[in-house]
């Protein structure tokens, strides 16, 4: 149905995440939209001024949604300049169909690859949470977990616990990862997942997009990782608090026996 579509604007916006499709022939829309949905509409309460299509357009921008279809028909024949305008300067596409197109099975084929997508997810998702606990069993260590990490992402990570060099995994050279350091760290392009130790936040894993664009499938697998990373944390302080009680009480029999 989109082979013949054509994008009249925002088209640095077209790698938008879309979770769902709605069809709305109304202008005040806020009370039907979550975020994140392709829009659908024939127009027919835009065309009687530029003021509601303002209003329509500006609420699916602040609503965060993926993109406006509209159908060129009786009801509507251009989108006004005024409103490329705005959807360019927001990145916000807008796709217009220059015939008639069945709104019904289109938003029957994304809803079923929709549905179909977020099985995939929780099945993958569910894969790796079982790859990590046995993981922790056999003894793994860091680098095993931003190791098994990398492998479903793809995309560059960063470990950092409080008062210790970053570790990146991959590896970069030391000038990418300066330049990768500079950057502000509540920029767009990273996402950060806190590590509480003892009710004490002692860590940080990071992943980095150049785009910014995280998909919720990323976003598990980072609080997944920072879950099983906590855990082999405490483990080692478990194990290095054991030593310590084991050497105390090995000192303290050799005391004695002076």
């Amino acid at each position: 149905y989109f082979q013949n579509a054509e994008v009249v604007a925002g088209h640095e916006g077209l790698l938008r995440i879309v979770k769902w499709a709605h069809v709305l022939e109304i202008v005040h829309v806020d009370n039907f939209l979550v975020g994140e949905e392709l829009v659908l509409t024939t127009g027919i309460s835009l065309q009687h001024g530029i003021e509601d299509f303002m209003t329509f357009i500006e609420s699916l921008i602040d609503k965060n949604c993926a993109a406006l279809c509209i159908e060129y028909g009786s009801s509507i024949q251009a989108v006004p300049e005024a409103i490329l305008a705005i959807a360019n300067r927001h990145q916000f596409p807008i796709i217009v169909f220059h015939e008639a197109v069945p709104f019904v099975r289109i938003t029957q084929d994304l809803h079923s690859q929709i549905i179909n997508q977020q099985y995939l997810m929780v099945s993958t998702l569910e894969s790796y949470s079982q790859t990590l606990n046995k993981n922790t069993v056999l003894g793994q260590n860091t680098d095993d977990i931003l190791q098994n990490m990398y492998n479903e992402l793809k995309t560059q990570i960063m470990f950092s616990i409080k008062g210790r060099e970053p570790i990146f995994f991959p590896n970069m050279t030391k000038s990418n990862r300066q330049q990768l350091l500079a950057l502000n760290k509540y920029a767009q392009q990273f996402k950060h997942e806190p590590i509480f130790i003892f009710d004490q936040h002692y860590a940080d894993l990071t992943i980095f997009r150049e785009d910014g664009l995280f998909s919720e499938f990323e976003l598990l697998i980072l609080d997944r990782t920072a879950t099983a990373l906590a855990q082999l944390l405490m483990r080692e302080f478990y194990i290095e608090e054991k030593k310590n009680i084991e050497d105390a009480s090995i000192l303290a029999d050799w005391i004695d026996q002076k």
